[in-house]
């Protein structure tokens, strides 16, 4: 099945990428800049939202990933 992962932070426009998995952290690895503020956001092709992670730059920086309501 096909997503749309969507990643955005405060210094860059908002970016998306035809992507396989369901997983943002999958997302955030392959897609993601690390940069303060980074959110990256799984959807799916209709639209309705299934995962998201964001960037900590907390320990050396990371992904976290938050729960989607």
């Amino acid at each position: 099945m096909r997503y749309i992962a969507t990643v955005y932070s405060n210094s860059t426009h908002e970016r998306e990428y035809e992507f396989n998995s369901r997983s943002a952290i999958n997302a955030a690895n392959l897609y993601g800049r690390c940069e303060s503020g980074e959110v990256v956001t799984v959807r799916t092709l209709s639209g309705r939202e299934i995962s998201r992670a964001v960037w900590t730059p907390e320990n050396g920086g990371r992904y976290l990933r938050v729960a989607v309501w």
